[in-house]
């Protein structure tokens, strides 16, 4: 395999870490950086500046594996070379802890959408979620003689009610878009699903 041609062809490569022993992380942590820099190279040789096919790098419990050096970095400028990342964490104290609360938040402020699984009682995480998905008008009341007409504003959905959401919804935040719950899909239950495990 030609890691230096990431972009032609389509390809998987699973990169397992053990998720109880943390011995070996440094060597993952290279590893990703290395395939993120050949990525970024090989868009960069291209006159189009992006890849020929897009590369997407799927880093499931994304903060057990380390802190992936200059990874804020990365995520803010790979976008327009054709290159995404979709990560996966517990809660933000776990990427607060792997990289520390600046960076931490560099690298969820150049994540276009988050998608909030439930889970937990960490009231960090909840009230994160709650203020990213901001305030809206809960109704009207009438104030003053002249009966003038005020919004109420409040939560779209408090810490609290972020904290005892059914296993069975997430929230959805999408840059420019309003927040929205949804019933999570279950990807057994595809018209396809049967096929894809037995390929």
């Amino acid at each position: 395999m030609r890691l230096d041609r990431i972009d032609e062809g389509k390809r998987v490569i699973d990169l397992k870490v053990s998720d109880n022993d943390s011995t070996n992380a440094w060597l993952a942590n290279v590893a990703l950086k290395q395939l993120f820099n050949l990525a970024q190279r090989r868009a960069d040789s291209n006159p189009s500046g992006h890849l020929q096919r897009h590369v997407q790098f799927i880093l499931d419990e994304f903060p057990n594996v380390g802190r992936i050096p200059d990874f804020e970095r990365s995520i803010a400028t790979v976008r327009s070379r054709g290159i995404s990342f979709l990560m996966c964490a517990q809660s933000l104290s776990q990427l607060d802890g792997a990289y520390g609360k600046s960076a931490a938040l560099t690298i969820l402020d150049n994540c276009d959408s988050l998608i909030y699984m439930g889970g937990g009682s960490n009231i960090a995480t909840q009230e994160y979620i709650s203020n990213l998905c901001g305030e809206s008008v809960l109704g009207t009341n009438y104030v003053g003689a002249e009966r003038t007409a005020v919004d109420v504003r409040g939560c779209v959905i408090t810490p609290g009610e972020v904290g005892l959401m059914p296993r069975t919804d997430c929230l959805v935040k999408v840059t420019g878009m309003r927040p929205f719950r949804a019933k999570k899909y279950f990807c057994g239950d595809h018209p396809n699903a049967a096929k894809w495990l037995r390929d």
